[in-house]
């Protein structure tokens, strides 16, 4: 194999990084239709990593409540394939996220 070829194949697997600013933009553009899937570290312990499909609520993740958690760095999420309908995330402990059929890693 080429050293081109094999560098692709890098690009491949590797995964593409973005801001946090620009997580949190294409987190809000989540809808009950067009889900995003976090993968994080829990931050309760004992720790362990999870993953759910979560998005975006207007009414829920925009509440007073939400605004409250988010001066600590969290956010309350709609996740429809959990028991009790949501979750609620700290920003730091989150590995990856798949959106639109891309995954991705967030800088901060």
């Amino acid at each position: 194999m080429t050293q081109n070829k094999v560098i692709k194949n890098i690009y491949k697997f590797a995964l593409p990084e973005v801001s946090f600013f620009q997580f949190m933009d294409m987190l809000k553009s989540t809808t009950s239709s067009n889900r995003m899937f976090i993968k994080w570290r829990t931050a309760i312990p004992p720790t362990h990593r999870t993953s759910h499909e979560v998005y975006w609520g207007q009414f829920f993740s925009g509440s007073d409540q939400s605004m409250t958690k988010e001066f600590e760095g969290m956010v309350n999420l709609v996740a429809p394939n959990t028991i009790e309908g949501w979750r609620t995330l700290t920003y730091e402990n989150i590995s990856s996220f798949k959106f639109e059929g891309k995954t991705y890693k967030i800088i901060y």
